[in-house]
């Protein structure tokens, strides 16, 4: 069984759709926001898209009756103008060649009064997995973009807790985070996240925080 996603629960539940509506899943990787909102509310439909086709062909082999999956660019969509009620995305619309063009699309999409909800971090440093893997992996976290006029910010703060180093490995390999990572890298991993090491056990918890955009989206 997979164990819900404390971000995803917080986006959908700032979305919330209302019956009928049609839910644009931007950056959708291999699709666990739309999926979820899918698989609960069987009464909407909605889109994922995403610009890996890897990620798509892993969200379609999911798909269910309501949900449909495309490759595109979010600084391009392929969606209709004004034929979406709710934006949503999860770590991605803003992580983009083109961040100010993901946002315009998003809100060109939208029918008038529609809604978004974005989770996104101002400072990758707030997870502390990912900051204590960053460094080891050479990777840099993006820098933080100035809240859009219109919308509203709230901290989500959670505990990440996984059951041994098998787990953290395997989640820091996963396509949506820093994707295959070489082996040799795996004694400074492991080094780098032991002070999130549960006393006296096997597993790991790590204190995350990042924060949820939402509300009506206007882009003159």
């Amino acid at each position: 069984m997979t164990t819900a996603n404390p971000i995803v629960e917080a986006v959908l539940a700032a979305g919330d759709p209302p019956p009928g509506a049609v839910v644009a899943d931007l950056a959708c990787g291999a699709g666990r926001c739309a999926l979820s909102l899918a698989h609960r509310r069987p009464d909407v439909r909605v889109i994922g898209v995403d610009h890996d086709p890897a990620a798509i062909d892993r969200a379609r082999a999911d798909a269910i009756a309501n949900t449909e999956f495309a490759v595109m660019p979010l600084e391009d969509l392929a969606i209709p103008t004004a034929s979406v009620d709710v934006v949503v995305s999860v770590f991605g619309l803003f992580f983009v060649s083109d961040p100010e063009r993901s946002v315009a699309e998003a809100a060109r999409i939208l029918r008038p009064g529609g809604t978004i909800s974005v989770a996104t971090y101002d400072d990758l440093g707030a997870h502390s997995l990912w900051a204590a893997v960053a460094p080891v992996l050479d990777r840099q976290a993006p820098p933080r973009r100035d809240l859009l006029p219109g919308l509203t910010a709230t901290e989500l703060a959670f505990a990440l807790p996984l059951p041994s180093f098998a787990a953290v490995w395997g989640l820091i390999s996963h396509p949506d985070m820093f994707g295959e990572v070489d082996p040799a890298f795996e004694p400074a991993v492991r080094a780098a996240v032991d002070p999130y090491a549960d006393p006296g056990g096997e597993g790991y918890t790590f204190p995350v925080s990042c924060t949820l955009i939402s509300g009506a989206l206007r882009v003159s």
